[in-house]
């Protein structure tokens, strides 16, 4: 497969997980369905269940981008850590040590960091379900401002790769 390919997979599958994403945070946020959240994984975590639940697939649809605004997408633990990881990408890129693998290995960790970071409280502390939305939006939207850059930088440096050869 050639670069070119993998750069269109890379950049779909991001867009891809941007939009899954973002129907997850307007279903979170404006969902008016109380039995859905009845269901274990919100408090768990189990949290990537309800990617698999149908609910999440149902809702996508036009009617789904009713009522958003800009502040659904403002959390400051994720912009906080996104910043952080962008730092740190510029750290790596400064002194030289950014490469395909880095930039993967950077890129999972700043990815499923918060995801991790949520399980790990749901699993060792008895949240309820009112207290779970800033852990989950931290999951989330660290995901949403993070998969389109680190894909973009991920595409480049495998370009350049191809240029300095």
């Amino acid at each position: 497969m050639n670069k070119k390919t993998i750069a269109l997979i890379l950049s779909a599958l991001s867009c891809a997980i941007f939009l899954l994403f973002t129907a997850a945070i307007l279903f979170l946020s404006n969902s008016e369905d109380a039995a859905a959240f009845s269901k274990p994984y919100w408090t768990n975590g189990n949290f990537y269940q309800f990617f698999l639940d149908p609910m999440l697939y149902n809702y996508i649809s036009d009617k789904m981008f009713a009522g958003i605004t800009l502040q659904l997408f403002i959390n400051i633990p994720s912009i906080l850590w996104s910043l952080s990881g962008m730092a740190i990408i510029i750290f790596l890129k400064k002194t030289s040590k950014l490469n395909l693998q880095t930039i993967a290995i950077v890129s999972v960790i700043l990815l499923l960091g918060p995801y991790i970071y949520g399980m790990i409280s749901f699993k060792t502390n008895e949240i309820p379900l009112r207290e779970s939305g800033p852990i989950l939006a931290f999951t989330l939207l660290s995901v949403l401002y993070l998969i389109v850059p680190l894909t973009v930088l991920f595409i480049q440096e495998m370009f350049r790769k191809t240029e300095l050869a």
